[in-house]
């Protein structure tokens, strides 16, 4: 199994492919376009499209597998040993690769996060993944994961994060630096039918910055250290561009003018999650 690479900046979502949003072929189209910009992380779940993102995300590691950090996801019911065998079997049979980089646990299944990590780590240990993390844990969940035999392996934690929803700057995203848990956000533009980019304040500051209100919204998500935004590899706006984002240097007014509009929370708030 070849050394797991290190996250890109940007990570390219297959999520709308799978939803069956966009042609096949378009869709492969635009994630080999994502891995020429640099977006060298690919985010894919057997539950996008039950299992259709990952094989068109196969039909592309079959000539490109090494320049790619390949993220997926196990559903959070398949906590038992043969199950989680079967699934990640699977996974790696539609994805055209004898590894995973990075396995997901997709939310916690209640009661059975001991069983879960143990069934992870065999995973990990037997190759079949080079490590795991878990997606919508708040600071409970990594507390309790942390205090599990194993669970300071967790390498990853997803979860929702835009300047419109940020429940995860209150303690988590300094927890899981502390552990050494690489965050990656989902939904950057928000969530479905959220006018986020239509933001007047985005728009005024990427007036300014002659750009799009898109980069704006990355660059503020990028700005935090060890993050990575994952965007729609078949985005209608050019990889090329979003890539960008990463040094667009926002300025201290730039910020301050997202807080006043979307200020920072001040009390615990729950976790704003993908429906």
């Amino acid at each position: 199994m070849k050394k797991s690479l290190t996250f890109s900046a940007l990570a390219a979502g297959t999520k709308a492919a799978g939803d069956g949003r966009y042609p096949e072929k378009q869709a492969m189209a635009a994630l080999h376009r994502a891995i020429d910009c640099g977006i060298t992380t690919i985010d894919t779940s057997v539950l996008y499209g039950q299992g259709r993102a990952e094989r068109m995300t196969g039909k592309v590691m079959a000539t490109r597998r090494q320049e790619v950090c390949l993220v997926s996801e196990v559903v959070s019911g398949a906590a038992n040993r043969w199950l989680s065998r079967r699934f990640c079997q699977a996974s790696l049979k539609r994805l055209q690769t004898d590894h995973i980089d990075f396995y997901i646990l997709h939310r916690r299944y209640p009661g059975l996060l001991a069983s879960a990590v143990r069934n992870l780590e065999r995973l990990r240990q037997e190759g079949l993944i080079g490590g795991w993390g878990v997606a919508d844990f708040d600071v409970r969940d990594i507390k309790q994961l942390l205090a599990l035999p194993g669970g300071e392996n967790c390498r990853i934690n997803k979860v929702m994060y835009h300047c419109a929803a940020r429940g995860p700057e209150y303690r988590l995203l300094d927890q899981c630096r502390q552990a050494g848990i690489h965050l990656m956000a989902y939904s950057p533009f928000g969530g479905a039918g959220d006018p986020l980019l239509s933001a007047p304040v985005l728009e005024i500051i990427a007036r300014d910055h002659r750009c799009q209100p898109a980069e704006i919204a990355l660059a503020w998500i990028l700005r935090q250290p060890g993050m990575t935004a994952i965007i729609e590899a078949d985005s209608p706006v050019h990889p090329g561009r979003l890539a960008r984002a990463k040094t667009l240097g926002l300025t201290a007014a730039d910020l301050a003018a997202i807080n006043g509009v979307f200020p920072p929370p001040v009390i615990r708030q729950p976790l704003s999650r993908q429906q």
